[in-house]
């Protein structure tokens, strides 16, 4: 009997924890998408990826609102050759995952030229129209 216990408990255990790569997998794949839609400036498909109450605290320390990023994304002032993320980490809780990584942007905003490297934290929340963004935070690297 406490066999059949152990075993059970093993598979319940393991049972749950196969769900989490899968989740953590989704919000890899779902970032990458939008830094794909974001360097194409589709701001129209880009838009359902963030919640309405998104706020991004950028690496200047200024926080900006969803129809702030959709309208930066829009914009063809803004010309990017590279928009991703490597070194990423996500932790899944629930409906909630934590990205980490590290972004590199090289571009162009209203003709000043960037390429950059920051620390990035985006807070995705699961819901029933797929993962969103609910935050995210940018920071300088440290050099």
């Amino acid at each position: 009997m406490m066999t059949k216990s152990i075993a059970l408990l093993f598979l319940l255990v393991s049972g749950t924890s196969n769900s989490l790569p899968d989740s953590a997998s989704e919000v890899i794949e779902v970032d990458k998408k939008l830094n794909m839609l974001i360097m194409q400036n589709k701001m129209k498909e880009a838009d359902p990826y963030y919640m309405d109450d998104f706020i991004l605290t950028t690496a200047a320390g200024t926080m900006v609102t969803k129809r702030e990023v959709l309208d930066q994304i829009a914009s063809p002032e803004l010309k990017l050759e590279i928009n991703e993320t490597a070194e990423v980490k996500v932790r899944v809780h629930d409906h909630t995952a934590v990205l980490t990584a590290v972004l590199h942007q090289k571009g162009s905003y209203k003709g000043n030229v960037f390429d950059t490297r920051l620390l990035v934290t985006d807070t995705w929340i699961k819901t029933g129209k797929g993962w969103q963004l609910l935050s995210g935070h940018a920071g300088r690297i440290k050099e």
